[in-house]
């Protein structure tokens, strides 16, 4: 899908990041006048990020160490143990998997696009995949979807997360 949606100057967003597979490819797909723009927010994984930009010598890629959510706020993150960073998430939960928290800066997406100058209109697709928080980020978008050209988004959520995040 990603493949044949995304073209040249296309801006892409890479909510939930992570160690940035879906960024690294879509630099390629929006080549050198595109960029993408991803958002992972804990801090062990975000330098991995960074590292497989610097190795893949992307320099389109714009990685932040940054939450999407509803509001612009510091918020607690659950961090699960090392190898299972996939599962990191904001949503409030008693599962043993995860070993720590760490308080992270978080911004809605409508905020964060007007504050860093983001042309809107290049936006064609968003990757979308944050452990249950998914509904928050969305409500925190609201002036990008309205739009009359809104991006296509591709959420990747599961059942345990989306219940338990309510």
């Amino acid at each position: 899908f990603v493949n044949n949606f995304l073209k040249e100057g296309d801006i892409f967003l890479d909510i939930g990041a992570n160690v940035g597979l879906f960024s690294l490819y879509a630099a390629k797909k929006v080549g050198f006048s595109g960029s993408v723009i991803a958002f992972e927010p804990a801090y062990v994984t975000h330098k991995r990020l960074l590292g497989n930009c610097e190795l893949n010598k992307l320099s389109n890629v714009r990685p932040f160490k940054l939450g999407l959510s509803n509001e612009n706020t510091t918020l607690e993150l659950n961090i699960s143990s090392n190898g299972f960073e996939a599962w990191n998430t904001f949503v409030k939960s008693n599962d043993n998997k995860f070993s720590s928290k760490e308080s992270v800066e978080v911004n809605s997406l409508d905020y964060f696009l007007s504050q860093n100058s983001i042309d809107t209109d290049k936006i064609s697709l968003i990757k979308l995949d944050v452990e249950g928080f998914e509904i928050n980020v969305l409500k925190g978008a609201s002036a990008l979807l309205a739009k009359d050209n809104a991006p296509v988004f591709m959420v990747e959520f599961t059942d345990d997360n989306a219940i338990s995040a309510g």
